[in-house]
């Protein structure tokens, strides 16, 4: 029913409406089928609630290990520029410079000064 259909149920001076049992009965049970169905709802998402969470930590762990993955590679990136500078050996100043620079962050991120980065 629409809101326009109970005006022919109402009681002129009042806040109340009288309509027949028929029509009480099937907007009663039409109340009952939404409350049935929330219900359902309410259970389908309890139902679904763990399978959400798997999913949205799915998402985040794969984010995590992409810019774990960008972070290593920015990190094996910096120990080979720094190891290339070291090629120039007309600098022995910045060579030595360099190599303290290079030891440390590697001592750092915790990566052996073997060349396995």
């Amino acid at each position: 029913m629409k809101l326009e259909d109970y005006f022919k149920y109402y009681i002129q001076g009042s806040d109340h409406y009288l309509i027949p049992k028929d029509v009480f009965i099937e907007l009663f049970e039409e109340m009952e089928n939404w409350r049935e169905e929330a219900k359902e709802l309410k259970e389908q998402l309890e139902e679904n609630k763990d399978k959400i969470n798997w999913y949205e930590n799915f998402e985040i762990n794969k984010t995590i290990d992409k810019l774990r993955i960008k972070h290593n590679n920015q990190q094996k990136y910096f120990i080979n520029y720094l190891e290339n500078m070291l090629d120039d050996e007309n600098d022995i100043f910045s060579v030595v410079r360099v190599k303290d620079v290079l030891q440390k962050y590697k001592e750092t991120i915790g990566v052996s000064d073997e060349k396995e980065n």
